[in-house]
């Protein structure tokens, strides 16, 4: 006698048929699932590994970078009180190999790197005493990304003028721009003097006279100091030059001769056949 399955049998023996089927494809799953889970901390550990190695030899890097700065007597060097510091030139290489090594090991680092804004501001005072300034400038750029020390700006901003690449000039005026914005009310006047008249300078360099003669003029009366009203009056000849005014140009030269500015007027006399060629012979 043969037995006869109806509609719902067969429905229920394709259900059973395909229930079985997932259950094999999800045990499957199940165990390719695990074994990447397995990897992946096998992955993970293997990367902490490689990072506490990198973190290790970073710190030994900057350690020794940090000696041998320190060595070189590096961060005596300062744009504020005029100091020049000399590096030895083989000391000064070491230093270089030091921080490219150093460079590299960050680079490479899988972590957010330590802090080494003082590591940066030294290597930026190294690459000032080698007067490679666009090399400095750039570290003090990576000093004042989170800073609002008015030193700093002025020191970046002098890096990037003496590069005398006129690319970095808006650069060095917004450096010195940041460095007014932020120096005390009480610093010393002849140091703002500096700022004003350095930043006047660039101006000139890129013919926005105008703005030039503003930012000297100003530089000229906070000024005090030899240096300073030196420098402001000689920027402010060229400019006068340029603008082809020669009544000022003339009060300025008698400035400079009533106080036995030679040496002003020397510079002055140079630098006029670049700026205004038609009055270099006038002095």
């Amino acid at each position: 006698m043969e037995t006869t399955l109806n509609v719902s049998d067969i429905i229920s023996i394709i259900n059973m048929v395909i229930s079985i089927g997932i259950i094999k494809v999800l045990r499957e799953k199940e165990s390719f699932f695990k074994s990447q889970i397995d990897s992946l901390k096998d992955i993970h550990s293997i990367s902490e590994e490689i990072s506490k190695k990198q973190i290790a030899e970073l710190k030994e890097s900057k350690l020794q970078l940090e000696k041998k700065l320190v060595e070189s007597n590096v961060n005596s060097y300062s744009y504020i009180n005029s100091i020049k510091s000399e590096i030895d030139k083989n000391i000064l290489i070491e230093i270089k190999k030091l921080f490219k090594d150093y460079e590299r090991l960050k680079q490479n680092l899988s972590q957010p790197p330590m802090n080494d804004v003082e590591l940066h501001l030294s290597m930026a005072k190294a690459f000032s005493a080698n007067e490679e300034w666009l090399k400095a400038a750039k570290q003090f750029e990576y000093v004042t990304k989170n800073n609002n020390n008015w030193e700093l700006f002025f020191s970046q901003g002098i890096a990037f003028a003496n590069s005398r690449n006129k690319k970095y000039y808006l650069k060095a005026i917004e450096s010195y721009s940041l460095a007014i914005t932020y120096i005390p009310e009480n610093k010393n006047t002849n140091l703002k003097a500096r700022i004003y008249i350095y930043k006047g300078s660039l101006l000139k360099r890129l013919h926005r006279l105008d703005e030039a003669r503003n930012d000297i003029e100003l530089g000229l009366f906070f000024a005090n100091e030899d240096y300073e009203v030196s420098d402001g009056l000689y920027n402010l000849a060229c400019i006068y030059a340029m603008q082809q005014n020669s009544n000022k140009f003339y009060e300025i030269i008698t400035k400079l001769e009533e106080i036995e500015d030679n040496q002003t007027l020397n510079r002055l006399k140079y630098r006029l056949k670049e700026y205004a060629p038609h009055f270099s012979d006038k002095i």
